[in-house]
């Protein structure tokens, strides 16, 4: 049952960073 929920603490993690990665380079390359 640990295994499973690092995992799923690790799936979210990797999803978070991933979508703030792609925000921010959304961001950057929108000339403002």
């Amino acid at each position: 049952m640990k295994i499973y929920l690092l995992i799923l603490l690790m799936c979210a993690l990797f999803t978070a960073i991933r979508f703030t990665s792609a925000e921010t380079q959304h961001t950057e390359s929108l000339p403002q």
